[in-house]
């Protein structure tokens, strides 16, 4: 008979601390906050160019300028919210996903001193 492996019950543990509910919320409201920027600034770009300057399309200039508002209140949340999570977390985020948070943000509260 060959030899026979015994497996473990349990898989390996990490020797992590294990995160509190409320740390892994303010990472969830980070997170969401981070896409909600992305997504409205997105937004707000495209619709700001596909009115242009034509006479008339004050309507969709408008709704690009709330989209916009709309990102940057999430820009400022996002930025203090990427504090929180970097202070409070035992293991911080990974470093290209803060990045870009962080780029986003400052991108977006940089294009509303253009108006």
């Amino acid at each position: 008979m060959g030899k026979h492996r015994q497996h473990p019950q349990h898989p390996q543990r990490r020797d992590k601390k294990a995160e509190t509910r409320s740390v892994e919320a303010v990472t969830v409201m980070w997170m969401m906050s981070v896409v909600t920027t992305v997504v409205c600034g997105g937004m707000a770009t495209l619709v700001l160019l596909a009115a242009g300057d034509r006479a008339g399309a004050e309507n969709p200039r408008l709704f690009g300028r709330l989209l916009h508002f709309s990102a940057f209140i999430a820009a400022v949340v996002s930025l203090v919210l990427l504090g929180v999570v970097l202070k409070v977390r035992s293991e911080p985020p990974p470093p290209a996903i803060s990045w870009f948070a962080a780029v986003v943000a400052l991108l977006v509260i940089g294009a509303a001193f253009l108006y």
